[in-house]
């Protein structure tokens, strides 16, 4: 049993299909199924269903599941011991910090900001990964992490100092060549009965889509999820005259741009707002402090809350 093996599996479990999960690990997509099943010939059991698409694990596989996280979690933190004791020949932790959040942290900007605050302050590393959202909150919780990345449908608030990053919408996105592109004020019941890219199930906002669809009557054909837009992008433009992809206001335009045409008139849901939090009266490392400057002086949001 290796690391790699175990992160094969996570990522497979986590993304939902190989594609993304190879392109995370930078590996081919060949390279993942052969390491997953390496590892179930190790173990004589199956840990992936692979009828499911999204891809699932397997009744044993969820089982074990907790347990690979461990591992993963404790290698990671390995990981962080080794660079603290290489930094400055020293074993401080005050100069680098893990940052953890949900899948997509490059879309909403938290990772160029880890990087220029890096080049800025070439004293500091940041340590980031990410992980369904749950995963996030329970790793802060327990001091596996210093700084997460979340939403206000996970966080109980009051427990944490926080940051608002920026408050958004989920909204439907479809191509000029849509067979409802020149439909004037389409509803959403109109795409019924499209074929659908969603974002991941281990995503907060999945459910909140899923159930704006059913609101409106319907229960969506699901042909893709994923936290990558590229992907569901890419996706959707080969099959532009029936599909249609639902998402967070600002990952949709940062990868649209002012191409196709939005559906912004989705009632009954409420804004997504997402913060960086930290633990209550928890002492931060050095990095970590020095990081959460940078942004509140490099950003226009409000840090009334953050300690």
């Amino acid at each position: 049993m290796t690391i790699v093996q175990i992160k094969c599996l996570w990522e497979v479990t986590s993304r939902g299909n190989f594609s993304e999960a190879a392109e995370n690990l930078y590996l081919t997509q060949s390279s993942v199924s052969k390491n997953i099943m390496a590892l179930e010939r190790e173990l004589g059991i199956s840990l992936l269903d692979r009828t499911s698409r999204p891809y699932k694990l397997s009744p044993a596989g969820s089982r074990l599941m907790p347990y690979f996280r461990e591992i993963l979690l404790a290698y990671e933190r390995m990981e962080l011991t080794l660079h603290e004791i290489k930094s400055h020949g020293r074993t401080s932790k005050n100069n680098c910090f893990r940052l953890m959040g949900m899948p997509a942290l490059t879309s909403f900007g938290i990772t160029s900001l880890a990087y220029a605050f890096e080049k800025a302050h070439p004293e500091y590393k940041v340590l980031i990964s990410e992980d369904d959202e749950d995963r996030v909150i329970l790793a802060l919780q327990m001091g596996n992490c210093d700084v997460a990345f979340c939403t206000n449908l996970r966080l109980n608030l009051p427990e944490y100092n926080s940051l608002k990053f920026l408050t958004d919408t989920i909204t439907v996105y479809y191509s000029d060549q849509n067979i409802h592109a020149k439909t004037d004020s389409p509803t959403l019941r109109d795409f019924a009965d499209q074929t659908w890219v969603f974002p991941p199930p281990q995503s907060v906002h999945y459910p909140v889509c899923l159930d704006l669809c059913q609101k409106a009557g319907f229960n969506p054909d699901i042909v893709l999820a994923t936290s990558r837009p590229s992907t569901g992008m890419e996706y959707l433009n080969n099959h532009s005259t029936n599909c249609v992809y639902i998402e967070l206001a600002s990952i949709l335009h940062r990868y649209t741009g002012d191409e196709g045409h939005f559906l912004t008139q989705l009632s009954n849901t409420a804004n997504v707002e997402f913060y960086i939090v930290t633990r209550r009266n928890v002492a931060l490392p050095q990095a970590a402090k020095a990081f959460l400057d940078y942004v509140a002086r490099n950003s226009c949001f409000s840090r009334d809350t953050l300690k």
